[in-house]
């Protein structure tokens, strides 16, 4: 194993070597010369760590020095400390994501640049012939020439600051169609205290939500995506994903909500004005104007986001003009309708109505602050509507909080113009609506409020300027939902959480970086919406769509605020736990408030998507709150585990893995992934022999910071560490004393027998040997496996593999006349078959050539699967604590070992034969283990001749002149029975023999090499319990 692991270890150096040439390569010019400097970007110039001149170099490789010899630092002038030009001054230059590199000095450290020998000599050899360049005071010719190149690069596209792309974009969204058409329509059903208070619930949802979102926000550089961002980041791939495809679809039906709200006007202007309409004046109008405006917006959408904000400022002018003019308006506008009912004024079944069914009646004017309209409006009167739906059908007039979010990655400083951003405009947009619902109530009959959609236009100055703003605000929102939706989309398909085609084709930006694709699919999503042609149907889906995605920005808030993670450092303070709780449970409630049937398909929809994610489990690590909140949990459960004493009742094994390459290498692994169903942890560990101090940081980053990789076989899970160590034997003894935490270590220590070992010289094999005993010396279990390469491990069940019997080796023995004791003993006496016939006809050891035929057959592995008879025989020689007994147990959980049968095999004397079977039959009951048996097997008195003569061979060394010899030969006897009973086993398990310090390590291999005899025997395993019990028949 030592050998062909340094075989490994040299390969990965030589990798190792390799990979740090390319990067030297890429890092430091082929040529020395400062001179030749000008090959190289700016960014490669800037982070080279150290620049020997040619002279230096030379000097410092020769072993020579030279006063001339100048040490220069690459890093610019205004990077290097103050302390040293060599260190890098506390700059943002290595905190960028797209820089993984360490710094200057460590890069020395560490042996990653060019010239590795000579360099460490500024550490470790006499200095006195090299010169540092500590003139730190002057510009080099590199530092300024990358300043001027610096000063050539492009600058990066105009950013938008808090009030044009936060404030301004939010208040369009929110001052759109709602306002103008159903704040009237509120508070004739709610009355006037109950719309304000659904604009207090409203403003509650969108208050905490800002919270949460600012908190978010200001923890870090928001990139593009908005909403999908900051929850995708916070709550993870799962989460995010689910809600970046649910809210980019409710941008695009809000979309279709403004135009709606615009065709409903501009159909009942045009009815009103010129009697003009193109079907019926209805729903079809309605439906057709709907999609001629989707048709403007797109071109306006096209043309470009800057035209887009550009159009927006002025729509946003007109929208504040209409809201003063209306404030002014309410205080001396009146308004007759010649169409009231007379049964309203007059009462059902007055004599003045029955000839004139309406009359004409003041319904709008400033007088209604005195003349009692106020106060009879403070009170509710639903008509076909309740609180909750009328909320719904508002909601949506407060969901343009996430406008400016949208667009984060066009934001001059996004964790500073969000949070502001959105908290003004939801103050500005809540003082409007809550004067606007107190106004439009005094001043306006009820009747009028619920059948006149345009009733504000009415109490405007001029009726136009309000007609015009309701036209602004729609087009002016839809451009911003038509807009916003196609970024959102395009962000979740950058991150390729979805490989579904339909995904990754509209989320690509054109040559301008524009969703062009992304755009169009919206159009048509808001087209379909178009086709429903009413407003109050629409609102409520809406809503939905928007109330879960402030229920996960509340619940990504809550999970970061309690992930108690380091990383969680908002520079927004105005937040804590409970209001990101809160505002979570509002949302959630208000959404099966609204509608529990929209809010449990929205539910159902997002579930579908977060399983598919999380069942996809992409590779990405985003630092979300569950990762934190994950480990803070295990931590304090590993700490809560000190107060666990062990128990036997609560004892399970947990394996510490010597393998090699878990990829190329995979046996030992899928084995031992058979063994999961002790729950108890996997440590994988590879030992290279070598140097640690070689790029140790790359070297761990490289073997998957302590976990399997995730292209191994099977997608076997465990921990996986890779150390350096002078020697295999001091790798292990580090590994047993230092790997797991807490009551998480292994112990129970499996390696591969060696199997090449008789090519090995004398080093190699005691190393191997010591191993073993060092294990057994620490208090470990040892086992030892040997033939997994043998068995197909991507079978679903276990099928025995073919082995080569010796029956040519007999045929030549009797053709000499030289017959066996294996063979004679096997059938000699009666007394044999008799323990043999205590086991079931399906369990017996073969007696007759058809029988070891019927064997034969079983034993090989049948493309259909393996046969139900496949028997794992487990030697039990001497009382290890169980272990020996345990883990076949196990194995026979697991799926793969489901089908085998276990049997308990035992050698004693013939006279204690009959009194021993009793006692362990009665104890394997009380272990209450599967197991048939036991079979006791008679000892025999000697080994037969051949097979000492096989292990002198293999031990080079006489058996009589072996410590221990006599135990040895029972040993050697224990061979001739496993050829004997179990060579028609599908595995063997058997006792290890303990590698006392008297046996010498050739020897022990050598008796190792009998128990298995790979050409022989079936797959073995040699194990061996740590002396500690793991089996108990008592309940406490």
């Amino acid at each position: 194993m030592a050998d062909t692991n340094t075989q490994h270890n040299n390969h990965d150096d030589n990798a190792a070597d390799d990979k740090q040439e390319e990067y030297d390569h890429a890092k430091v010019p082929a040529e020395p010369e400062e001179e030749k400097l000008d090959s190289f970007s700016p960014a490669e110039r800037e982070l080279t760590p150290l620049n020997l001149s040619s002279k230096s170099l030379q000097s410092l490789q020769s072993g020579t020095s030279d006063n001339q010899s100048i040490l220069k630092s690459t890093l610019k002038k205004k990077q290097r400390a103050w302390v040293d030009p060599w260190e890098a001054a506390v700059k943002d230059t290595f905190y960028h994501k797209q820089i993984d590199s360490l710094r200057p000095t460590f890069d020395v450290l560490h042996d990653r640049i060019t010239g590795v020998q000579p360099l460490n000599q500024l550490f470790t050899a006499n200095r006195d012939g090299i010169e540092e360049d500590e003139d730190e005071e002057l510009d080099s010719p590199q530092d300024i020439e990358l300043e001027q190149e610096e000063k050539t690069q492009q600058e990066p596209g105009k950013k938008f600051g808090m009030w044009i792309g936060v404030i301004a974009r939010n208040l369009l969204n929110i001052f759109g169609v709602i306002m103008f058409l159903r704040v009237g329509f509120m508070v004739g059903q709610a009355g006037i205290v109950q719309a304000l208070l659904i604009i207090a619930i409203s403003t509650a949802v969108t208050v905490l939500t800002a919270l949460s979102m600012s908190a978010i926000c200001t923890n870090g550089t928001i990139l593009g995506g908005g909403a999908y961002y900051m929850i995708s980041r916070s709550l993870g791939p799962s989460i995010g994903g689910a809600i970046g495809i649910l809210f980019s679809i409710g941008n695009m039906c809000a979309c279709s909500l403004y135009l709606i709200g615009f065709a409903e006007t501009l159909v009942a202007n045009l009815e009103n004005a010129a009697s003009f309409h193109i079907v019926d004046g209805g729903v079809w109008d309605v439906r057709i104007w709907s999609n001629i405006g989707l048709l403007f917006v797109l071109f306006i959408s096209i043309v470009g986001l800057s035209c887009v904000i550009k159009t927006q400022l002025g729509l946003l002018m007109f929208i504040f003009c209409a809201i003063l003019l209306f404030f002014v308006g309410s205080f001396y506008q009146e308004y007759t309708n010649n169409e009231y009912p007379c049964e309203l004024e007059y009462g059902a079944g007055a004599a003045q109505c029955v000839d004139t069914p309406y009359i004409s009646m003041m319904t709008i004017t400033p007088k209604g602050w005195i003349n009692g309209n106020f106060v009879e409006n403070l009170q509710s009167d639903y008509q076909g509507y309740n609180f909750w739906t009328v909320l719904g059908i508002f909601f949506p007039a407060v969901t343009g909080i996430m406008a400016g979010a949208n667009i984060s990655g066009e934001l001059e400083n996004p964790g500073v113009d969000i949070p502001n951003g959105t908290i003004i405009s939801i103050a500005i947009s809540t003082v409007v609506y809550m004067l606007m619902a107190i106004f439009v109530g005094a001043v306006t009959v009820r009747y009028e409020l619920l059948t006149n959609d345009l009733v504000m236009a009415y109490i405007c100055v001029w009726e136009y300027i309000v007609i015009i703003g309701i036209y602004a605000a729609t087009l002016s929102s839809a451009i911003a939902s038509l807009v916003g939706a196609p970024r959102i989309l395009q962000a979740v398909a950058s991150d390729n959480l979805f490989p579904f085609k339909v995904v990754q084709y509209f989320g690509k930006l054109n040559k301008n970086g524009e969703p062009m694709r992304g755009y169009f699919l919206a159009t048509v999503v808001a087209l379909c919406c178009n086709l429903i042609g009413e407003l109050n149907a629409v609102a409520p889906l809406i809503s939905q769509f928007f109330m879960l995605t402030y229920l996960l920005v509340n619940v990504a808030c809550f999970g970061l605020a309690v992930s108690k993670s380091p990383g969680w450092r908002p520079s927004f303070k105005y937040f804590n736990r409970y209001t990101a709780l809160i505002g979570s449970l509002l949302c959630l409630v208000i959404m099966f408030l609204l509608n529990w049937a929209y809010a449990l398909a929205a539910l159902l929809i997002a579930g579908m998507l977060f399983f598919y994610v999380y069942f996809k489990d992409p590779d990405i690590n985003w630092g979300a709150a569950p990762q934190a909140r994950r480990y803070y949990d295990v931590y304090k459960a590993l700490l809560k585990l000190r107060k666990t004493k062990q128990h036997i009742k609560t004892w399970r094994p947990a394996f510490l893995i010597l393998t090699r390459d878990p990829i190329k290498k995979p046996q030992l692994l899928l084995f031992t992934q058979t063994l999961n169903k002790a729950h108890g942890p996997l440590f994988y560990c590879t030992i290279h022999t070598g140097d640690y101090r070689t790029n140790i940081r790359k070297f761990r980053e490289a073997k998957h910071n302590g976990y399997l990789p995730p292209n191994c076989p099977k997608n076997a899970q465990g921990f996986y560490k890779c150390i350096i160590a002078d020697s295999l034997r001091n790798g292990t003894q580090s590994l047993v004393q230092t790997i797991g935490t807490g009551s998480l270590a292994p112990n129970t220590l499996i390696v591969g027998f060696k199997a090449k070992w008789q090519n090995d010289n004398d080093e190699v094999i005691n190393e191997y040997v010591q191993i073993l005993r060092d294990a057994l010396v620490m208090g470990m279990g040892l086992m030892v496996v040997t033939g997994a390469k043998r068995i197909n491990w991507f079978l679903d069940e276990y099928a025995p593999p073919a082995i080569e019997h010796d029956d040519e080796e007999d045929d030549n023995e009797e053709e000499n006349g030289d017959e066996t004791e294996i063979v004679t003993h096997s059938e000699a006496g009666s007394s044999n078959r008799d323990h043999i016939s205590n086991v079931s006809p399906a369990m017996r050891m073969p007696q007759s050539s058809k029988h070891a035929e019927d064997a034969m057959f079983l034993s090989k592995a049948l493309a259909a699967g393996q046969s139900k008879q496949t028997v794992i025989d487990v030697w039990w020689m001497i009382d290890d604590g169980g272990l020996c007994m345990l883990i076949p147990y196990i194995m026979k959980k697991h799926k793969f070992w489901s089908q085998c049968k276990l049997r308990m095999l035992m050698v004693a004397e013939e006279d204690s034969m009959n009194s021993d079977i009793g006692g362990m039959k009665d104890m394997i009951k009380q272990f209450r283990l599967p197991y048939e048996g036991p079979l006791f097997v008679p000892a025999k008195k000697e080994p037969s001749p051949q097979t000492v003569a096989r292990y002198e061979a293999l031990a080079k060394r006489k058996l009589s002149e072996l410590s221990r010899h006599k135990i040895i030969k029972k040993w050697l006897i224990l061979t001739e029975l496993l050829w004997e009973y179990s060579r028609y086993a599908g595995i063997n398990v058997v006792t290890l023999p303990i590698p006392t310090k008297q046996m010498e390590p050739r020897a022990y291999m050598a008796l190792l090499e009998m128990l298995t005899e790979r050409k022989k025997l079936p797959p073995t395993i040699i194990m061996r319990g740590n002396g500690e019990s793991t089996l108990t028949f008592y309940s406490e």
